[in-house]
């Protein structure tokens, strides 16, 4: 591993990601969070969760030693939104909350963007590049599983809907 800038923040950003996304569909888990039968969405909501509070620490260490890092903002965002979508009981705060987690996504990802247009060196462009490329993931993984839910849910009866059930001879 050489010292190229912005290597240890992709290896990082990799490991933390694919442990994410591997940890929570595991049989153990996947009870926990019943609501999401989909493992894709447990997968985005994994890596959320693992992904978040890192480099929300390395965005306050940079804002600490003089520089504003939005992850500082974006990352909190991202991680209450995961709690959020993991812990949801019901099918219709599960929506909000990925509906709350794609929004968090596009933020990072949007925060990684800016990363491109700042740094000057390959290395770190390359990293940010990856970065926005996995929390746009996130996003669009989230955005969907919302999205599929609130047409399902538009579709489910209510206590007023009392359909006729035809039998077949």
């Amino acid at each position: 591993m050489g010292d190229y800038p912005g290597e240890k923040a992709a290896i990082a950003l990799f490991v933390t990601a694919s442990l994410g996304a591997s940890i929570v569909v595991t049989p153990r888990l996947r009870g926990k969070m019943h609501v999401f039968k989909d493992g894709r969405m447990r997968a985005v909501i994994g890596i959320a969760l693992f992904t978040s509070p890192v480099f929300w620490a390395w965005a306050v260490h940079h804002t600490i030693k003089g520089t504003f890092d939005g992850g500082t903002v974006t990352f909190a965002l991202a991680f209450a939104a995961a709690v959020a979508s993991a812990l949801s009981v019901n099918e219709t705060r599960a929506r909000y909350s990925a509906i709350a987690l794609a929004a968090a996504g596009g933020l990072v990802s949007l925060n990684y963007i800016a990363g491109v247009a700042v740094y000057k060196d390959v290395g770190r462009k390359s990293y940010c590049v990856f970065g926005a490329l996995v929390w746009a993931l996130v996003g669009l993984g989230a955005a969907s599983w919302g999205q599929h839910t609130s047409t399902s849910l538009a579709h489910e009866p209510t206590q007023d809907y009392n359909p006729v059930v035809v039998s077949e001879p």
